[in-house]
């Protein structure tokens, strides 16, 4: 027969064998539908049977009988009235569906299983051996298998299908990806389902890119993170978090559960003493409520660690590790420098109120001795006998609680002499020098004194009384060698200068008027604003308070009502905390508050309060301190380091380009220089134009190159004569794209023929790309038409050139026209600029003694204007070239060039010229050909992969012969190592991309100076 499968009415039978076949199978009263020619169901009166596939009666199988005039009738074995319900639904999967008899035979297939397999349709159909149908698959050009790979694939696939293997997926070879599902039935038949998921594997691959530029993003904050899905999983995370949280490096996987972190973190001793069991009750309690958390702790190695807990909308959740080790230890030193503070405006406050000295003094070391965490507070007054014997006496001492006692007491009335080691800083404490000191520092005979006393380190203030030494007041360390802070000898200082106003006050009435003179003067001095009320009227006012208030002078603040300078929100608590000063005695905790000056403008201070008891009356004392420079320095702080931060990012973006730049030097240089040859060397106009075209695109493309590797060197300017038209040329290559994409409409007036410049062509080009950019930004905030001029003139008197940037954008505020220029100043919103660019350009600009300024532009929008003198650096800048070096006739050259396609076209070059070349493509040919040859000029690439160009020169330089003139051709002179080795030798470079007439001049200029 023709056709694998084929069916037929009995009257239409051919042959007698046939037609006694449909007779047999004409008993069979099998249901059947009647389908019409424009594929509508109908009925059918007669029954019919299928006849035969290749050669075999097919009994309970679905046939099909075509007619001649396009209808078809489908018949079922007996009994199977369902199965047409079950074709139709089999047809109406979205998945390819086959079944297979259990010789490997095709039974039934639907559409869609056909479309999988549509490159194959004719091999598609009932009856077809499943290796006929495979065979034919893998024997496509695309996939190159061989005959023997066929037959091993075919048998390993035949296997496969029977042992129910889980779904696999497979890439076929128009791309897409098909998953297969292969089940047994229990007659040894097979039912294939195909499965098209090439849409899920582009998702995935897509998810998969973006996983990658979130764990990037990542890497790259300086907060740790780890993120949890809905069943507290590990899905995501940063470096950073393990470092921070003190997590094992073998735990950075997906899936890991948030119970054996926290295990991790207990066994690393991160909590302390607490068992796990307590640490993740807490966890746990939080988990349950489901609301945000956070929370600081130490960790074992002292680190200050801020840790917060938010909830995704997923229904997972997210933790952050911020170090804040140094913002809590600035804070602790702020708290300790009030202290401190606090401390001494009290005993200020005690001593001055005419108590007992002595007493008062006593309650001051206490007091400085705790908030310095002294072991030990002494004062020591010297004596001096009837002889004028010096001799010292310990008047004071206050020990810590948790301090060691000294082993050796102190002498009373010890002498002086005895203690000779001692002379050089009793007579330096003689003139009213401070001594602080480790002990294992000092010579023996000091350390033999203080070592039995326990003393490790020690600070010790004189105590003056006028000009003369009253004594000494110290403090010792004996718990560590402890440096003593530039606040904590100050405050002994304070502690000093109190106690000698004590002492003045105790000795006689002219001395106690003599320490409220110097009270008085302490008062004035004190950095802090002072004011002190009675009945809360003010009574008295230093100058800083005097200051801080705006007012004219003391006389502007006496007599007025302290609360009118206090905001009416804060006047319920500032007099309830008088109340507590006054009730209790003691002063009140620095807080910070607002003020009002006498202008009525606010100022945030830092204040307390002492009570103040003089001539038997109830006053207070109010000091404060101006926080808002305090503040704005620490803003200032803040954006400066994200200034800094952006100003890394982008020195890394422009060691990115000029990597950039770097690697596409060469196959330029061959482009131009190549190109310049086919222009010189065509023979017909066509070939020419295109030569022509090629090398204008190859020009344009050398000169954003080498502009980026402008905008990245890193070194000291280098002026010459420039042109204002090639400055802004350069700059617009770059930014052509930007103003192209955004809609900006450019007009450029530049001419060529202005004079020359003598300036720095790299810094200009920086300088007018940094104004065309921000341009373009301004101009986002505008709708069309977007306009944008660069216009330069020569002015009057043909001194100076200026050159104007303007575009129709929202402008520039007058009010801030004065700032703009300002180091970090910006007004785009933050994350958008860094307010470094305009300042780097006003000092470029006053480099070249020149000015810019900004103004309104005609029309509306803003108009940058740079003024420059055409400078005095001479004429032309290029040297003449000698007059034998005119052409190369008998002149050899060494090209030495790694690059083979740049060696070949250098030579073709010099050739063309007229010189002798021999190139070669290592430095280990260039030495031995300089071993044994004489060459003019050796033109060498810097960097090669065994032998450099550094090399080589090192090498000529110490061969004794004569010397051998060297230059150097580089894409990559940006490397410090690179510019210091060409400040040493000396030698001069030829910059990749270069064009033929430039390397020829170059090479022509060198030949034709001395050696």
């Amino acid at each position: 027969m023709s056709d694998p499968i084929r069916s037929t009415r009995p009257e239409e039978v051919a042959s007698a064998e046939d037609a006694a076949l449909v007779g047999l199978l004409d008993l069979l009263a099998a249901p059947a539908r009647l389908i019409a020619a424009d594929g509508t169901p109908g009925s059918v009166n007669r029954s019919y049977a299928a006849l035969m596939a290749d050669g075999r009666p097919l009994l309970g199988e679905v046939e099909r009988l075509d007619l001649a005039d396009g209808r078809r009738i489908e018949i079922w074995p007996r009994g199977s009235a369902t199965m047409p319900v079950l074709a139709d639904a089999i047809e109406a999967l979205e998945e390819g569906f086959a079944v297979w008899d259990a010789n490997d035979r095709l039974v039934l297939f639907n559409r869609r299983y056909r479309d999988l397999y549509r490159d194959f349709n004719d091999l598609t159909y009932p009856g077809v051996d499943f290796a006929a149908h495979a065979r034919a698959r893998l024997n496509a050009p695309q996939l190159q298998m061989s005959p023997e790979e066929v037959e091993a694939y075919v048998e390993r696939r035949r296997q496969e299908r029977r042992q129910n293997l889980p779904p696999f997926e497979s890439e076929r070879i128009d791309g897409r990806w098909i998953r297969l599902v292969d089940r047994t039935m229990p007659d040894g038949g097979l039912v294939s389902v195909r499965i098209d998921v090439t849409d899920l594997k582009r998702r995935e691959a897509r998810a998969a890119e973006r996983s990658q530029v979130l764990q990037a993003t990542l890497e790259n904050m300086s907060d740790g993170i780890l993120a949890f899905d809905d069943e507290h999983r590990l899905i995501a995370w940063n470096d950073r978090a393990f470092a921070l949280a003190g997590l094992p490096e073998e735990m950075k996987r997906r899936g890991v559960q948030v119970v054996d972190l926290v295990r991790a973190q207990t066994a690393n001793g991160e909590f302390g003493d607490v068992p796990f069991e307590q640490v993740f009750r807490t966890h746990s309690e939080w988990l349950a409520n489901a609301r945000p958390d956070s929370y600081e702790r130490r960790r074992p190695d002292g680190t200050a660690l801020l840790v917060r807990h938010n909830f995704a909308r997923n229904g997972g959740f997210i933790t952050t590790f911020t170090d804040v080790t140094a913002q809590r230890q600035a804070e602790e030193d702020a708290e300790r420098h009030q202290a401190i503070l606090s401390a001494v405006a009290e005993a200020a406050a005690r001593i001055l109120s005419g108590e007992s000295w002595l007493e008062q003094t006593r309650i001051l070391l206490a007091r400085a001795g705790a908030v310095l965490a002294a072991s030990r507070v002494i004062l020591t007054e010297v004596r001096y006998d009837a002889d004028g014997e010096r001799r010292l006496s310990d008047v004071l001492v206050w020990n810590a609680p948790s301090a060691p006692q000294p082993p050796v007491p102190m002498p009373p009335d010890m002498a002086a002499a005895r203690h000779d080691a001692f002379s050089d800083w009793w007579d330096r404490r003689q003139r009213g020098e401070t001594e602080q000191a480790l002990t294992r520092d000092l010579d023996a005979a000091k350390r033999a004194f203080l070592e039995p006393l326990g003393v490790r380190s020690l600070l010790r203030m004189p105590v003056m009384i006028g000009e003369v030494v009253w004594g000494t007041v110290g403090l010792d360390d004996c718990l560590s060698d402890r440096i003593w802070h530039p606040i904590e000898v100050e405050a002994l200082r304070a502690v000093a200068n109190l106690i000698s106003v004590a002492i003045n006050r105790a000795r006689s009435e002219e001395a106690r008027l003599d320490s409220e003179e110097t009270y008085r003067r302490l008062f004035e001095a004190a950095p802090d604003g002072i004011m002190i009320t009675e009945q809360q009227i003010i009574v008295s006012a230093n100058a800083a308070a005097v200051r801080m208030m705006a007012a004219a002078s003391e006389r502007e603040l006496v007599g007025r009502n302290i609360y009118e300078f206090v905001p009416p929100e804060y006047h319920a608590i500032a007099k309830l905390r008088a109340r507590v000063v006054r009730e209790s005695g003691q002063p009140a905790p620095y807080r910070e508050r607002e003020m009002l000056r006498v202008d009525g403008t606010r100022f945030v201070v830092e204040t307390t309060g002492t009570k103040v008891a003089a001539g038997g009356r109830d006053r207070l004392q109010l000091i404060f301190r101006d926080v808002t420079e305090k503040r704005r320095a620490a803003a200032e702080i803040q954006r400066q380091r994200e200034a800094l931060i952006q100003s890394e990012k982008l020195a890394a973006l422009g060691s990115l380009l000029a990597g950039v730049a770097h690697e596409l030097n060469n196959p330029l240089s061959v482009v131009v220089g190549q190109s310049f040859l086919m222009e010189e060397t065509a023979t017909d106009e066509r070939t020419r134009a295109r030569a022509v075209r090629i090398r204008a695109a190859a020009d344009r493309c050398a000169r954003i190159v080498k502009t980026f590797l402008a905008m990245a060197r890193q070194r000291p300017p280098e002026r010459g004569r420039v042109a204002m038209a090639t400055i802004v040329r350069s700059a617009l290559d770059i930014v052509a794209y930007p103003l192209r994409t955004s809609g900006v409409e450019l007009a450029v007036d530049v001419p060529e023929e202005l004079p020359l410049l003598w300036a720095d062509a790299d810094q200009l080009g920086q300088v007018v790309m940094n104004l065309l950019l921000n341009a373009q930004q301004a101009l986002m905030e505008r709708p069309p038409p977007r306009r944008l001029s660069v216009r330069a003139v020569l002015l009057k008197g043909g001194a100076r050139l200026r050159l104007t940037i303007a575009d129709n954008g929202p402008g520039v505020d007058p009010h801030l026209r004065r700032r703009i220029f300002d180091p970090f100043f910006t007004t785009k919103p933050a994350g958008v600029g860094t307010g470094v660019g305009l300042s780097v350009c006003h000092g470029i600009i006053a480099g070249h003694d020149g000015t810019i300024w900004v103004e309104d532009a005609p029309g509306g929008g803003a108009a940058f204007v740079v003024e420059l003198p055409l400078g005095e650096g001479g004429g032309d800048d290029a040297p003449a070239t000698a007059a034998g070096a005119a052409d190369g006739a008998g002149r050899h050259i060494l090209v030495v060039d790694d690059e083979p396609d740049i060696a070949a076209m250098m030579g073709e070059i010099l050739d063309g010229a007229g010189f002798r070349v021999t190139t070669v493509e290592s430095g280990r040919e260039a030495l031995d050909l300089l071993a044994r040859l004489h060459f003019d000029l050796v033109l060498s690439d810097i960097r090669m992969p065994d032998i450099d160009g550094r090399d080589i020169w090192r090498a000529v330089a110490a061969s004794g012969r004569p010397a051998t003139p060297i230059a150097f051709m580089t894409g990559d002179s940006l490397g410090a190592a690179a510019a210091d080795f060409l400040i040493e030798a000396g030698c001069e470079v030829l910059e990749k991309p270069f064009d033929p007439p430039e390397v020829v001049a170059f090479v022509r200029r060198l030949l034709g100076r001395p050696v």
